[in-house]
């Protein structure tokens, strides 16, 4: 999974940790844990957020 994970970062022009933190955010928006944009943090305890 790290070898996949490494290589979907370079085709994306990402560190391996940048993508990790977009597919999260992305994941976490999907949900209705974030609102907002891209740059919201998670210091909004989004995580009691109604949802």
């Amino acid at each position: 999974m790290k070898a996949a994970a490494e290589k979907a970062a370079r085709n994306d022009t990402r560190s391996l940790s940048s993508l990790i933190e977009k597919v999260l955010t992305d994941h976490l928006k999907a949900e209705g844990y974030l609102g907002g944009t891209a740059t919201s943090t998670l210091g909004n305890e989004p995580h009691l957020a109604k949802r």
